[in-house]
């Protein structure tokens, strides 16, 4: 399900396929030492013939193989359907829910490999929500998890590794830097309106009685109450506050900037998009676009074993990225897949704002 507002992902984009790995069996202590029981009780049973021993052995053997088999049916469904709760943003965890498709018995989900992390139960057939550690920017195809599941009296567990893709790839935007970017020159804030700037501030003229036709939010309440009838505002729409944001990461020919001053940089460029939309600026964003596909299928191996993702990448849709963004869905989906390469940013007639490793310069 796509939330409102969610960013778009460009068409040639591919998507990612479902894949899930054999389930997995395995006895506990407590299943091991029935097993161990029900051999020496067969051992004795050889010597004494004790029709006792025989019963005894019988029932050791039926418990482990029943839960055995009332692990594994609880994991042999279809691979459950993920999507993302929220907007993510680098550096926090992201929340996800879960569905199973046949639901038959409590199960644990976790990230594939996470030995560590806390397991989330999953106790029935309806969502239920988890968190996975930060992916970091960019774009989340699928996620790959762990399932577990205990047979009924707890003799053995059964696992199982599946890759669960969302119905639509989810962007990890950056966090905008806290730290404000400074302040553009105040004689570059006024501009023509013209084909860069589409939409502009109506400038305040004055107030005229109320005429058939005009918008209910362009009545002068204040002027209202002095005149004693329906007043409304007299603007000029003719100037707009236009800023173009050129996001340069670094480019051919120059020192490669660190991993953290890029980052750092993109959660500056997100303030400062950010900050001018709230205040009703038109602000034109430029990036150098790496766009990733997803990685080729890969085996997922035994989850009882440790997980190492595949190294192979999937292939990448370059380019620059010239638009005018409306919101902060917008600012992230750009700003999600940003990467160091030439930038070349088009005319623009207004303010201007470049966004490097280095800080951010107004001209």
């Amino acid at each position: 399900m796509e939330h409102p507002g969610a960013p778009t992902l460009p068409p040639e984009l591919e998507s990612a396929e479902p894949q899930a790995g054999r389930v997995h069996v395995r006895t506990q202590a407590s299943g091991k030492a029935a097993i161990v029981v029900a051999v020496l009780a067969t051992l004795m049973w050889l010597v004494v013939n004790s029709q006792a021993l025989m019963t005894l052995t019988a029932g050791l053997v039926f418990a482990v193989v029943v839960d055995a088999w009332c692990a594994y049916r609880a994991l042999s469904g279809p691979v459950p359907k993920v999507e993302a709760t929220h907007d993510a943003v680098a550096g926090e965890p992201i929340t996800w829910t879960l569905e199973t498709v046949r639901f038959v018995q409590p199960f644990a989900v976790r990230s594939a490999g996470d030995r560590r992390g806390e397991a989330t139960l999953v106790t029935r057939g309806g969502p239920t929500s988890f968190e996975l550690p930060d992916p970091g920017r960019g774009i989340v195809h699928f996620v790959d998890l762990d399932l577990t599941a205990l047979g009924p009296i707890g003799l053995c567990r059964a696992a199982r590794r599946v890759r669960a893709v969302p119905e639509t790839p989810r962007v990890v935007g950056p966090a905008p830097s806290v730290e404000a970017p400074g302040s553009p020159p105040p004689a570059g804030l006024l501009i023509d309106l013209s084909a860069v700037a589409p939409r502009g501030d109506e400038q305040f003229r004055g107030v005229r009685p109320y005429q058939r036709g005009d918008e209910r939010r362009k009545v002068h309440w204040k002027a209202t109450a002095r005149h004693g009838r329906t007043m409304v505002r007299e603007e000029d729409g003719t100037s707009a506050v236009a800023l173009q944001v050129v996001v340069d990461l670094g480019s051919n020919g120059r020192a490669e900037a660190s991993s953290d001053s890029v980052e750092a940089a993109v959660g500056r460029a997100a303030r400062v998009v950010e900050d001018a939309l709230r205040q009703g600026w038109v602000v034109q964003l430029v990036t150098r676009d790496a766009t990733p596909n997803p990685p080729p299928p890969v085996a997922l191996g035994s989850p009882f074993r440790s997980f190492r993702p595949s190294a192979r990448r999937g292939t990448v849709v370059e380019g620059d990225v010239v638009q005018v963004v409306h919101g902060s869905a917008a600012v992230r989906r750009q700003l999600a897949t940003a990467t160091t390469g030439p930038v070349v940013a088009p005319a623009w007639n207004g303010l201007r704002c470049r966004v490097t490793p280095g800080g951010v310069s107004w001209s």
